[in-house]
């Protein structure tokens, strides 16, 4: 090849610039490739973004359907139980309306003129005597605890056993509970242990034990703590984590013709 001798390296600048040329347009060409492999890539994760939130509300909805459905029966259950409980506890109350005035009408009968009754027998190991001083001692066999205060209708309590359980756990004999059920008197509830408290007919009286209670009984005015006991005489009222007043009210021994 023959060179020009006024442009040395003529050809040899030219190559490199076509060199450079390449190596731009195919680094351009695989940027824009790259590019667009992207761009595509992105629009497919865009579309199963979209298809999984769709998916993902329609699932929300169904569940949201069931949910409420699930809560209608319920708040119509939930009505139906406060009824059923409103006629309970009406019911206990008209029955302790009616106990009450049974008792009051045996005490009337006991306390007319001429209408004695003449009281069982009971063998010396088992005769219960109550009450201090001396003159006013007398045999008795059965307690009964009277809900004091108000003018409501008042629960009569007869306890027949030798020892009876009181508490605000259900599975005592006597449930010890603030009624109707209002945060206000479901707080005082609160005060009152599960197991409160034990009465005994024990050999020398009535003994009123208090169990492992957090706030203690009022017996007569004093504070009886946890674990400790004591008597309970005629009209004694008691007042459990000082919340119920409880009177006491002790029945002689019943007629022979009671006795079954």
């Amino acid at each position: 090849m023959t060179r020009c001798r006024g442009c040395p390296g003529q050809s040899g600048v030219l190559g490199r610039l076509l060199l450079l040329l390449e190596h731009f347009l195919v680094g351009a060409l695989h940027e824009e490739l790259f590019r667009g492999l992207a761009f595509a890539r992105l629009e497919r994760l865009g579309q199963a973004q979209e298809e999984g939130c769709a998916a993902l509300a329609g699932t929300l909805e169904q569940h949201g359907r069931q949910v409420e459905e699930a809560l209608a029966g319920l708040s119509e259950l939930v009505g139906q139980t406060h009824t059923t409980v409103l006629g309970i506890q009406s019911e206990q109350e008209r029955q302790g309306q009616r106990v009450e005035e049974i008792y009051e009408a045996v005490m009337e009968m006991r306390r007319r003129p001429g209408a004695e009754v003449t009281p069982t027998p009971i063998p010396a190991r088992e005769k219960r005597v109550f009450g201090e001083p001396p003159a006013q001692r007398f045999e008795a066999t059965r307690i009964c605890l009277r809900v004091a205060g108000g003018t409501a209708a008042r629960n009569l309590c007869l306890l027949a056993q030798r020892e009876v359980r009181l508490g605000k756990n259900r599975e005592n004999d006597i449930v010890l509970r603030v009624l109707p059920s209002t945060p206000e008197n479901d707080d005082l509830t609160s005060r009152i242990s599960r197991t409160h408290a034990v009465v005994r007919l024990a050999a020398d009286g009535v003994v009123w034990q208090n169990a492992n209670c957090q706030n203690g009984t009022i017996v007569a005015g004093k504070v009886l703590p946890a674990g400790a006991s004591c008597p309970l005489l005629p009209g004694t009222i008691v007042r459990p984590a000082n919340v119920l007043s409880l009177k006491c009210h002790l029945c002689p021994s019943p007629a022979a013709d009671e006795e079954t």
